[in-house]
């Protein structure tokens, strides 16, 4: 953690633009199409995370 604040600390003249690109993206609007809804294949991949979340929940659990 000190080594991490040690290198904030030394390249902190970087990160002075930081914010004003941020802020310049946000005013340029892409023009963002809606998502797709999910294939019949992607529901069953889903479904297949929650399964495995569900398997990993229960082992940690007992």
């Amino acid at each position: 953690m000190i080594l991490g604040l040690i290198v904030y600390v030394w390249q902190r003249n970087r990160l002075i633009d930081a914010g004003h690109r941020v802020s310049q993206a946000r005013g340029q609007k892409a023009e963002a199409t809606p998502p797709a809804p999910l294939t019949r294949q992607e529901w069953k991949r889903v479904a297949a995370v929650f399964v495995f979340l569900l398997f990993t929940i229960l082992c940690w659990a007992a």
